[in-house]
């Protein structure tokens, strides 16, 4: 291949991104773009339904809480290696103390609200030990946070591209820094 057709390829990618990100964009400075506190109870309802979405966990009184998580979490994820909790952000320390936020993420191909009962794991049928998900349960307590401490906002994004959703995803993580979870498109956490 030569030097020209490399380039070629780089400038197509490059203009598929941009188009993406300007959607993006788009997406978020219009009036569909809003944030909703995600319901307490939710498993039937058209919410929990929703099967594309970006979502976020927030924690109350953050400053009090910072190390007991990474603490709680770090020990799972050196005593129970095959426990995929997802990637903690130590460089996000001090962000996480200002806004308290944990975890950004989205879906795109299943009701929200299944997602949800694998970040809460309330029971391991909800998500199994090899899914990375928050498993909020496996060490919520470790940290002393209690369940209503946490506040889960999300944003409907149905109709969107699954690439415009993963764009907002990532530029919410840069936005917010949380404490908790990976970038990009890698599937591990």
């Amino acid at each position: 291949m030569s030097l020209e057709k490399d380039f070629e390829v780089f400038k197509n990618a490059a203009e598929t991104r941009k188009k993406v990100f300007d959607e993006a964009v788009k997406f978020y400075n219009g009036d569909s773009f809003r944030w909703e506190k995600y319901p307490e109870t939710d498993d039937t309802n058209a919410v929990g339904k929703t099967k594309t979405a970006v979502y976020a966990f927030f924690v109350e009184n953050p400053r009090k809480h910072v190390d007991k998580i990474l603490t709680a979490v770090g020990n799972i994820k050196t005593n129970q290696k095959n426990n995929g909790l997802p990637k903690i952000n130590k460089d996000c320390k001090e962000s996480f103390k200002e806004n308290g936020c944990l975890y950004i993420g989205s879906v795109t191909s299943e009701a929200i609200g299944n997602r949800m009962k694998g970040h809460w794991r309330v029971n391991h049928d909800d998500v199994g030990d090899s899914t990375y998900a928050l498993k909020l349960c496996d060490w919520i307590s470790n940290a002393k946070i209690n369940k209503k401490d946490i506040t889960v906002y999300f944003c409907d994004m149905t109709g969107q591209k699954r690439e415009v959703v993963r764009a907002i995803e990532d530029c919410l993580a840069t936005m917010y820094c949380p404490l908790l979870g990976k970038r990009g498109d890698s599937p591990k956490g």
